[in-house]
């Protein structure tokens, strides 16, 4: 509606003011109520989204095969205690070879093969 169509059907300076007035009005409600609006649906889509990677998130929970991964994990703890175990007997190895050599060095040997038969020995 332009102030033009109200001057033809007549009305004054005034009426026309006023209506132009809750025109006015009425299209800013229309813009704050379209941008509520425009919000309102930006946050169903973020809501919709988030709900559908919970559901997905929870079906792969619910898809999983927890005896199996339990017995995974006692398999790796398993593993880990082995390779300890291991790590701390090949110190004590390494411990007892270097103490033993440090004691033998000293000694004299007709040969390197009769100082390594008399380590094997001990």
């Amino acid at each position: 509606m332009k102030r033009e169509d109200l001057e033809k059907l007549g009305l004054s300076e005034e009426q026309i003011n006023g209506v132009m007035k809750l025109k006015s009005n009425a299209m800013n409600e229309i813009d704050t109520l379209n941008n509520k609006i425009t919000q309102l649906t930006t946050d169903k889509e973020n809501l919709q989204n988030q709900l559908n990677d919970a559901n997905k998130e929870i079906q792969s929970y619910k898809d999983m095969d927890i005896d199996s991964i339990k017995q995974s994990a006692s398999n790796w703890e398993t593993k880990y205690n082995d390779l300890v175990k291991e790590q701390e007997e090949a110190q004590k190895r390494s411990i007892r070879e270097e103490r033993t050599n440090a004691f033998f060095n000293e000694v004299k040997f007709a040969s390197e093969s009769a100082k390594a038969g008399v380590i094997a020995k001990f």
